[in-house]
């Protein structure tokens, strides 16, 4: 088995009640195998079962570190994407209340396939990267969007290497199939951008080659 990130060598893992996963021997990501991926249409019902409120305080609490640090970064006349933003693009919500512009792309609630075919200062994933299918693909997809110096902002929760992959709750969610290292990370940022990263909890920032 190729690890979907960075084609190295994968091994047997762990075996759960969502499936087998397998970790990769280069970049330490871990993924659960695609035979046990849910099919288009069931992982659209799973997220339909979100409670993604734009109003929630809770929900706008969570991804406050993310809002901060893109206001830390640009301003508002900078361009912005708010990339697998589901049905409740909180983070969109609460930039555009500040004055920012947001371009809007999900998959399943907010297919336009133009924003492609533009350029961006910077591109956000809540909750997104752990997702991924195929990962090498999508960052190479996403850094591509980045204007010369713009940034990538995630949420995530890393694979630690003290995690206990049994007891973790974040490989619970039957729609997580890829969970990132930092040495994953690290892959990504010398692959396909500037090889400075930044890590502050959940939060992950990467920056385009011209940064």
């Amino acid at each position: 088995m190729k690890c979907p990130l960075c084609n190295s060598n994968a091994l047997p893992f762990h075996i759960g009640h969502l499936g087998e996963y397998h970790r990769c021997d280069g970049c330490l990501g871990a993924f659960l195998l695609p035979q046990h991926h849910l099919t288009d249409e069931d992982e659209k019902r799973r997220y339909e079962t979100h409670n993604n409120d734009v109003l929630d305080p809770r929900y706008q609490g969570f991804v406050q570190p993310l809002v901060d640090a893109v206001m830390d970064s640009f301003s508002t006349d900078n361009s912005g994407l708010d990339f697998g933003c589901g049905e409740g693009p909180v983070i969109s919500y609460l930039l555009k209340n500040k004055g920012y512009h947001l371009d809007l792309y999900d998959p399943y609630f907010h297919v336009d396939a133009s924003v492609f075919s533009r350029k961006y200062d910077y591109v956000i994933l809540s909750e997104v990267m752990e997702h991924f299918k195929r990962p090498e693909k999508e960052f190479k997809t996403l850094f591509s969007l980045l204007n010369p110096g713009g940034k990538i902002f995630c949420l995530t929760e890393l694979l630690a290497d003290d995690t206990d992959f049994e007891s973790w709750h974040y490989k619970n969610d039957e729609t997580h199939l890829f969970f990132y290292h930092e040495r994953s990370i690290r892959y990504i940022s010398e692959r396909f951008g500037d090889p400075s990263y930044h890590i502050d909890g959940r939060l992950i920032i990467f920056n385009d080659q011209g940064s």
